[in-house]
């Protein structure tokens, strides 16, 4: 990983200061879209490099996936008990970052009980990548360790 040294944000060749402000309103409504997100379900947030990385679990519910050019919707299978959601934002705009690989691992007790990819899902309040899955405990689960840490998604 690379050092933090802070998103683009000057005017620049790339984007005015006007386009800029508008990069950032975006972000303020992603932002507050999040922080819905984070008092609605109780989303754990960090800081990681150039990220701003929530997550939150919650039941597990139908989606909208890509099926090859076209959104459709999918219910969730019977077994899941849970929906993962990662929201990754640009620290320096706080926009939704596009085009990630995003993979989760979760452990309880030190044991691994999933490890999975998570697809960049449409949804109409927040786009996200996440997936619905089956984990001991289900709603219960609840994240081990400390925050700020760890690994940031790569594209």
């Amino acid at each position: 990983m690379t050092p933090h040294n802070g998103p683009p944000m000057r005017p620049s060749n790339e984007a005015t200061a006007q386009q800029l402000q508008v990069a950032r309103a975006q972000g303020d409504a992603y932002g507050r879209a999040i922080r819905a997100m984070a008092e609605e379900d109780g989303a754990n947030t960090a800081c990681s490099g150039d990220f701003l990385i929530a997550f939150v679990n919650e039941e597990a519910e139908g989606i909208y996936a890509l099926d090859g050019d076209h959104l459709v919707w999918r219910e969730a299978a019977e077994d899941a008990n849970v929906h993962l959601q990662v929201a990754v934002a640009d620290a320096g705009d706080g926009r939704f970052v596009p085009g990630l690989s995003v993979s989760l691992q979760l452990s309880q007790s030190g044991r691994r009980v999933l490890d999975t990819e998570l697809p960049f899902l449409w949804h109409p309040f927040l786009h996200h990548y996440g997936a619905n899955a089956r984990v001991p405990g289900g709603r219960a689960l609840r994240r081990e360790g400390s925050g700020g840490t760890g690994r940031v998604p790569t594209a």
